[in-house]
Order: C-alpha cells, then structure tokens, then sequence
C-alpha cells in the first residue's frame, strides 16, 4: 500500500523523503488514527535512538536532514519505540528478492507480531521507497512470516530471509 513520502515534522513543517516511517505509521496507526502524526511520532523515537547509539552520524548528515531513513535505522530503534517494542518488521527488497527481518532477541519470539513492507530499492538515480505490506492476517507472526518465506509464499519461490537481532 502507497502510504506517501511527505509528511509533517512534530514542529509542524514539512518533512520529505518519509516513506519508511509512513508506511511503519500505517501498519501500526490505530483505525481513525491519523498515520501522518503517527509517523512524526516513529520518526522522532527512532531517530533519537540511532543518535543515542551513534552520536557521529548526526555530523555526517546521516540522521534528520530529509535523506530519508533507512531500514537498518530499527537495529536501534525498534525496541526504543514504544509503538514498535515486542514487534518484528519483514522488509521485502524488490530488487532482489530477499527480506530482512528485525526483530529483537529478548522481545520478539516467532509467536510476535510481524509488520511488512515493501522496499523498491533506487532507480533511475532516484531515490528507493518503502510501502506497507498490508498482510491479509493483521497478527500474522514471525514464525508464520518464516514458514511462508521458506516455502515461496504462493509462487513456489523460497525468499532467502535474513533475521537482524535489534539491541534492546
């Protein structure tokens, strides 16, 4: 599902290149929730994570200035959000066909709940896009997201499948 790629920052200005944490936004927004807010919301807790963690990449340009954010970003991040703890999140790499799967060891066993999505990766010397995998089962679990990565998940082609431990 095409969730976007602006939004608005918490201080009420516009924000581009946010497709990665409007897609998380949506996969996990409640029903009637606005998933632009939601969105500034995993931005800000995310962010402040990999900061924490790697104070450098503030300097390098690699955090907060609109160059979009990038999956790895969970490895600290996805146990500091409070929207995402407990979580796995699938990410489907349409290029080449595997997906990476970050989870955290001590909260998120095969019976938590797994959030998709979808990443084109850059081309035309663009930009890559993220959108939400909206799976047919909201509670689909990793262990499910495993067992159908291992048989071809419908087209009878195995998706070689990566599992990322997050800190925390």
């Amino acid at each position: 599902m095409e969730c976007g790629a602006t939004s608005v920052s918490l201080t009420g200005g516009t924000a581009a290149n946010q497709c990665f944490y409007l897609s998380l936004a949506a996969a996990v927004a409640a029903p009637h929730e606005h998933h632009r807010l939601v969105a500034a919301e995993l931005r800000a807790s995310v962010e402040n994570a990999v900061r924490a963690a790697r104070p450098n990449w503030a300097d390098q340009d690699f955090i907060g200035q609109e160059v979009g954010a990038f999956a790895d970003f969970l490895i600290w991040g996805l146990q500091a959000t409070p929207r995402l703890r407990g979580r796995a999140v699938a990410v489907y790499h349409g290029h080449d066909g595997t997906c990476e799967i970050f989870r955290s060891p001590h909260h998120a066993g095969r019976a938590s709940q797994t959030l998709a999505l979808w990443y084109s990766g850059p081309a035309g010397g663009g930009l890559g896009h993220y959108y939400w995998l909206r799976l047919r089962n909201p509670s689909t679990t990793l262990g499910q997201v495993l067992a159908a990565n291992r048989r071809g998940a419908g087209r009878g082609h195995r998706v070689p499948t990566l599992v990322t431990d997050a800190l925390g």
